[in-house]
């Protein structure tokens, strides 16, 4: 029965999380768009590159959807949005275009000047294929010759056959845009050989280099396809059109904070705007140095403060505790980044005694050492940035834990166990230390999301790259996708604390059971 009602708390903590991760994704998306400045023109030029291309700038405006509305879409098309975009701007559009813009220039609304800019359109996109239709035919004429070779069946049947016969890359490469879907079905649900072609097909089509190489290693070929799977999330609506299912849910679904939360919900953050990299290959790199970090500082300031807060406790009013007392609120009143300068003065060969590094987690040439030696040299160097780590949570962690060992010693029960003769440790140990758990419980869980969150200002100083460092040059950049990435980790590991500080509670006082009981 106990397991039954623990149960269906823990579900309905689960549950409660729901809405508030909602309502953090909410809070966050508004930052981020009033946030001043535009993130595209602030991509544009970097404090240390140079500016990116039109095409670039395309890329990253599609990465955050902004050419979508905010949170409601009147009338959400695909194929037939991006035909008509180029259009207006006198442009050709691609293969993918040949049937809708067909279709355009037969329909009985469209005027004489809107069949001249479909004219134009189809000649650009007959001069960008020169092999795929007949010779000497133009406009529309060359489009109905082609379309019969356009169809999606057609498309379908030859990306089927990639891998299997060498002529079909190239015949899909004359195809162009228009066998992009068929392709990245192929390129995106398909292994080996097959893959590869399709990814060739897709890198000449789109002009983007993507292709997987036999020899890639399992790193490589995931990296690449990400960025294909990234891509074709971002495109897919500008080469297919929307069936009357997804013109219905598209209201909802084909806005810029729909598709904001579904990369949350997905996980899938997309690539960085700083150098392409996958988000979540920067995360991996970067959370376990970070957990490492604050695992040790965390650990030991837990060790160290809850035995002085019960000294302190036991013993106040006394000498030794009086000088504890002052020892803490010093540390807790000296800022980090000024510790840890004086640190690199004292013991970092800088002023006095050489006896740490001061830079990074391995020394030069032990990159790559194994064992005894990259456990000596990584504990080495993390001496100083965990000691700047845990000073201050030693000093609020011990007060925490102090005041409430006075407040539990102060109870009646407490009087209870010293008049039936148990000896001052029994008493302490045994009786008040669970207790006076609780706010420590509390503050546990408040700390959890600094796990990864990590410490902008030490990682900074002693260059480490963790998650702080991330965090401070996403925020130099204007590096969203990273940003929203340790957003949403952050605010699901403060719901994952808030829990297990909720479970801990149950396990430390059998009051709170018996609560849940009645």
């Amino acid at each position: 029965m106990d397991r039954l009602r623990g149960g269906r708390f823990l579900l309905r903590r689960l549950l409660w999380a729901v809405p508030t991760l909602f309502g953090i994704c909410v809070i966050t998306f508004a930052l981020i768009h009033l946030a001043p400045g535009d993130p595209i023109a602030g991509g544009s030029t970097g404090p240390t590159g140079p500016a990116v291309s039109s095409r670039e700038m395309e890329s990253t405006r599609r990465l955050f959807f902004l050419d979508l509305p905010l949170l409601y879409n009147g009338a959400p098309r695909g194929l037939e949005a991006r035909v008509g975009r180029l259009l207006e701007a006198g442009r050709g559009c691609g293969t993918v275009c040949v049937p809708e813009l067909v279709g355009l220039h037969d329909g009985a609304q469209t005027t004489a000047a809107g069949r001249q800019r479909i004219e134009r359109a189809l000649e650009l996109i007959r001069a960008a294929h020169p092999g795929l239709g007949p010779a000497g035919v133009a406009g529309v004429r060359w489009a109905r010759a082609v379309l019969p070779r356009l169809s999606r069946g057609q498309v379908e049947r030859l990306a089927s056959r990639l891998g299997a016969d060498p002529t079909v890359e190239r015949r899909l490469d004359q195809l162009g845009t228009a066998a992009l879907p068929a392709v990245m079905d192929a390129l995106l649900g398909r292994h080996g050989e097959p893959r590869r072609a399709a990814s060739r097909v897709a890198s000449t089509v789109t002009g983007f280099e993507g292709r997987l190489i036999a020899s890639y290693g399992a790193e490589e070929q995931s990296r690449t396809l990400a960025f294909w799977g990234e891509w074709w999330y971002q495109h897919r609506r500008d080469h297919v059109s929307f069936s009357w299912w997804e013109r219905i849910h598209g209201r909802i679904t084909e806005t810029q904070f729909a598709k904001w939360l579904g990369r949350v919900v997905t996980l899938r953050f997309g690539n960085s705007v700083r150098d392409g990299r996958p988000v979540g290959e920067k995360l991996c790199e970067a959370l376990p140095v970070t957990l490492l970090l604050s695992l040790l500082s965390m650990g030991l300031a837990y060790m160290l403060a809850i035995p002085l807060g019960i000294h302190s406790a036991v013993r106040r009013g006394r000498p030794l505790e009086r000088v504890i007392t002052v020892v803490l609120f010093v540390l807790y009143s000296l800022p980090s980044f000024w510790v840890a300068m004086l640190l690199i003065l004292l013991f970092g060969g800088v002023g006095h005694w050489d006896w740490f590094p001061i830079h990074g987690l391995a020394s030069e040439g032990l990159e790559n050492a194994a064992g005894w030696t990259w456990l000596a040299d990584r504990l080495h160097h993390l001496v100083l940035p965990v000691a700047c780590l845990t000073f201050g949570s030693l000093a609020v962690i011990s007060r925490y834990q102090r005041t409430a060992m006075l407040e539990v010693i102060r109870q009646d029960y407490i009087r209870t166990a010293r008049a039936r003769g148990l000896g001052e440790r029994a008493v302490i140990v045994r009786h008040a230390l669970r207790n006076s758990l609780l706010p420590v419980i509390t503050l546990m869980g408040l700390q959890f999301p600094y796990l990864i969150s990590g410490s902008v200002i030490i990682e900074r100083i002693f260059n480490i790259p963790g998650m702080g460092m991330l965090t401070f040059d996403a925020f130099l950049n204007r590096d969203y996708p990273v940003i929203m990435a340790v957003a949403v980790i952050s605010a699901l590991m403060t719901l994952v604390g808030l829990i297990l500080s909720d479970l801990c509670y149950a396990l430390v006082d059998p009051r709170i059971r018996l609560e849940e009981r009645r």
